[in-house]
């Protein structure tokens, strides 16, 4: 919500270009508007995406919290042939299974909005997840789904707790995202300094330090977890 036209358009152009012209990229463009929303469809749209992740246009601080239904879901899926997915945040994995029942999956995808309801998720008939918690532990999140599609259960629930119990330090918003990938990902990446050059854009204050040691040392083990899987998991290499 806080980048600005312009930014948007190069992240977009940055990530086409760092995964290929083969891996399908799907971008958020919700805006409040319906106006601004057409325009970041036309931006994502020539800076390379292939699809685009729409929320309704309305005023987030009112709206936030009011759920779909999945009779609703499927009767817009079924009346616009350009509705292909739903992102679900509401945690439901009883409308995952009611939407991958009702809706053939090759023609709509059913996504579960955040990891820790991954497995459940993929065993209800969705295609995955859209988590803030890749940004922290992008290939523990792979891994899950590997492990999974591999039948390995037991070694994929395992994991799959780990990180439960680690997305739910960041579970405040943006600002603990930012902060834990700030600890982790980027600092791994060679990103110097990378804690004060991610803090979050003004309205939203950046994490005290008392609450950067809590996060430390909730992602602490998943953290190490993420630093020994290989670099290209075997899902993600598949695309390339």
């Amino acid at each position: 919500m806080l980048l600005t036209r312009e930014e948007r358009k190069a992240l977009i152009v940055t990530a086409r270009r760092a995964v290929g012209p083969s891996v399908p990229l799907m971008c958020g463009v919700g805006a409040h508007s319906t106006a601004q929303t057409i325009e970041f469809i036309s931006d994502a749209a020539a800076a390379g995406a292939n699809s685009v992740l729409v929320l309704p246009s309305a005023y987030f601080g009112v709206c936030n919290g009011v759920d779909l239904s999945s009779d609703f879901i499927e009767a817009m899926a079924k009346r616009h042939s350009n509705i292909v997915g739903v992102e679900l945040t509401c945690g439901s994995v009883a409308i995952i299974t009611r939407l991958a029942a009702a809706l053939p999956r090759e023609k709509f995808a059913v996504f579960g909005g955040q990891a820790d309801f991954i497995l459940g998720g993929l065993v209800s008939g969705s295609s995955g997840c859209v988590a803030a918690f890749a940004n922290v532990a992008p290939l523990c999140v792979v891994r899950i789904n590997d492990l999974y599609h591999q039948g390995k259960l037991s070694e994929a629930f395992a994991l799959h707790q780990k990180t439960a119990l680690a997305e739910q330090a960041i579970k405040g918003g943006t600002a603990p995202t930012k902060c834990a990938a700030a600890i982790h990902n980027a600092t791994y990446a060679c990103i110097q300094n990378a804690p004060a050059r991610m803090a979050p854009r003004r309205p939203y204050v950046a994490p005290t330090a008392a609450f950067q040691e809590m996060l430390k040392s909730r992602t602490e083990e998943v953290g190490e977890i993420e630093r020994c899987l290989p670099l290209i998991c075997r899902s993600i290499s598949s695309k390339i």
